[in-house]
């Protein structure tokens, strides 16, 4: 089996045409054929059929396909990776990466800022989006990395512990009413709460905690959007409960208290595909979120915990 076969096969799987195949290859239609129906015998199994739309795969060649694409993957990464050590020039790419939207307030701009200062050849692409969306985009390989809040995630996720969140009641400052430094989630859900709705994952773990302690919070409003959430808190339209990235942008204009349960706090993790199949870009896009997340986690008002 050749290298060149699975490039051949991958690229007739893509376009479902030997004509626009062997165009793209730039070889001849009778050598591509010749190369697919070397494959396949060497193989034992059929993975392609001619049909009057073209070519179609067979079900063992759909199941080929998957492990071609991360054989030639593979083979990117290590050509990629034998010339960054030997050719000294400046990394190019892309790398994709997936923050929830309190996560990409506190820490966006600075990735950004970072890049284009060490790296202006990476084109860094930040997708913001509820950490489920983030989670699925990347097990479909539309995100090289993300940060999310998950404890059960698929095996084939790889995940670095970055911080265990403080959680805070958060409101107007008032100095006739001056916030408590900290409060017991039973005081703090008898306010007049602005909370995320259930599609939103802290909204599920608040949920738990509230059911937990048989509380009945007091939601006067459900916001998804963090903007709106927090000018409405701004305001004085009523209070929230969110976590310290949600808020630490924002706090020498809003009055907030931890909310001291022992149990209740945000679990932090960069995650990404296994490294083995990361490009040398996104190799080091990882370090660098790492290292910047590590910065800003390490200021006041994050840590619940040490990171397990």
């Amino acid at each position: 089996m050749e290298i060149r076969q699975l490039r051949y096969f991958a690229r007739t799987f893509e376009t479902g045409s030997i004509t626009r195949a062997a165009a793209a290859l730039s070889i001849v239609q009778p050598a591509l054929s010749q190369q697919l129906g070397r494959l396949e015998e060497e193989l034992g199994v059929r993975l392609l059929v001619r049909s009057s739309k073209g070519i179609v795969p067979t079900e063992a060649g759909r199941v080929f396909y998957q492990h071609v694409r991360a054989v030639l993957r593979q083979l990117e990464h290590a050509r990629s990776a034998v010339q960054m050590k030997t050719d000294p020039a400046p990394l190019v790419g892309a790398v994709s990466i997936g923050l929830p939207p309190t996560t990409a307030s506190a820490l966006g701009y600075s990735l950004l800022r970072i890049f284009r200062s060490k790296h202006p050849g990476i084109v860094l692409n930040i997708v913001e989006s509820f950490a489920g969306d983030l989670e699925k985009m990347l097990l479909s390989r539309k995100l090289d990395l993300a940060i999310l809040f998950s404890t059960k995630l698929p095996r084939d996720i790889e995940r670095f512990a970055l911080v265990e969140e403080r959680i805070y009641l958060i409101g107007k400052k008032r100095r006739s009413r001056p916030f408590p430094r900290r409060i017991s989630l039973e005081k703090a859900v008898a306010r007049p709460l602005l909370l995320p709705t259930r599609l939103h994952g802290f909204r599920q773990t608040l949920d738990n905690a509230f059911a937990h302690r048989k509380l009945a919070p007091n939601i006067i409003a459900e916001v998804d959007s963090v903007n709106v959430l927090f000018e409405a808190v701004v305001n004085g339209v009523g209070e929230t409960i969110q976590p310290w990235s949600a808020v630490h942008l924002r706090a020498r204009e809003l009055a907030f208290s931890e909310i001291f349960e022992k149990d209740l706090f945000r679990p932090n993790f960069l995650c990404s595909i296994a490294s083995d199949l990361l490009s040398p870009v996104a190799t080091v896009a990882r370090e660098i979120v790492r290292e910047e997340a590590a910065k800003l986690m390490a200021e006041p008002g994050w840590s619940a915990a040490p990171s397990r």
